[in-house]
């Protein structure tokens, strides 16, 4: 009655499913139709049929830059592009150590494998090595010593942090050296950001600054989740309005960032 589509329940189906009696509307069944345009829209044109399953490989091309891939079609409804090349998760090894000295890193270690993990440069302007990544230096990123302000310090050690109101309406990432981070956390606190939904640190302070710039490319692609500065004064540029697939994106950056070595996770103070 909802969607208008047809379908077969059985009773069964009924008692089990949180949105009724119909798939579609309860997200066990996908629309056909409407994942080729979700692809489409992302400039990503499918070669076949949709697979069985929202986390099966969909072969196809980029419509921007004209390479093959197999992306998930869960992956493009969370709001990442289906291209990894676009996306930079894969690139040529001339073109990766092309745009890191564009922005004045030297790598001095091999190239780690992914465009997202921690990988050792010396800056050509001041001279530190900092840990930065492919992905970060593709956004515009460049050395995190040269380029931080404010009160975080790379020296020291830095902490990734989540928080939310406790409607869970309103979402923020970011970052604090450890000794600071309770004070931080009080800010948000006062602000109505008052539950911590996770906290890690790193005792490296230049690793937590990539991962905070892939979360602000993640807002970046979600303009109209983006949070006023009325809402949170303090923080706003790091704070989405709730919606489907945020907490994956959370999820997946804090994952990844306590894969990193060393990482231990902290219980939030």
């Amino acid at each position: 009655m909802r969607c208008g589509r047809h379908g077969s329940p059985t009773y069964g189906d009924i008692s089990r499913r949180k949105g009724g009696a119909c798939a579609y509307c309860s997200k066990t069944k996908t629309d056909k139709d409407i994942a080729f345009s979700r692809m489409l829209a992302s400039n990503f044109l499918p070669s076949v049929d949709f697979p069985v399953g929202q986390g099966e490989k969909w072969p196809g091309v980029c419509l921007v830059c004209g390479q093959p891939g197999s992306p998930v079609y869960r992956g493009s409804k969370s709001g990442w592009g289906p291209c990894q090349y676009c996306g930079v998760i894969k690139a040529d090894d001339a073109i990766i150590h092309g745009k890191m000295l564009a922005a004045d890193l030297l790598p001095i270690e091999e190239y780690p494998g992914h465009s997202h993990q921690p990988w050792l440069c010396e800056c050509q302007k001041c001279g530190s090595k900092v840990y930065s990544n492919y992905h970060y230096v593709s956004q515009g990123g460049s050395c995190t010593k040269c380029s931080l302000g404010g009160g975080y310090r790379i020296s020291k050690e830095g902490a990734l942090y989540a928080v939310s109101n406790l409607e869970e309406c309103v979402t923020k990432l970011g970052i604090a050296n450890v000794n600071s981070l309770k004070k931080r956390l009080i800010i948000h606190r006062r602000q109505g950001l008052s539950k911590v939904v996770r906290v890690a640190h790193h005792p490296d302070g230049s690793i937590p600054p990539i991962f905070e710039q892939e979360w602000k490319t993640y807002i970046k692609s979600v303009p109209e989740f983006k949070v006023p500065r009325e809402v949170v004064p303090s923080g706003f540029t790091e704070a989405v309005f709730t919606h489907d697939g945020v907490w994956d994106v959370v999820e997946d950056i804090f994952t990844r960032f306590e894969s990193t070595t060393p990482v231990q996770p902290v219980v939030a103070p």
